[in-house]
């Protein structure tokens, strides 16, 4: 479940991508939300047993990386930075 998407709209501001760009970084965004233990994101941090993993997300055909964290418990997705 997306939570915190702030980082995409600093994104899009940052940026304007073009449509092409936006819908791919938005869908893929959207997809993470709702399974965002899957591949392509990877872990960044070693499981520790803690609830929370940072994960990354590269996007290539749009030359974009999301970067979140993900709550396993509540499988809350808080996007950190998109770049």
């Amino acid at each position: 479940m997306l939570n915190d998407t702030a980082a995409l709209d600093v994104w899009a501001e940052q940026t304007q991508p073009d449509d092409r760009t936006w819908r791919l970084v938005a869908e893929a965004v959207f997809a993470i939300g709702r399974e965002p233990w899957t591949w392509p994101s990877k872990p960044l941090s070693q499981p520790t047993g803690q609830p929370i993993v940072l994960r990354e997300l590269v996007i290539e055909a749009a030359s974009v990386t999301v970067f979140y964290e993900h709550t396993h418990d509540s499988l809350v997705v808080d996007l950190l930075l998109v770049e």
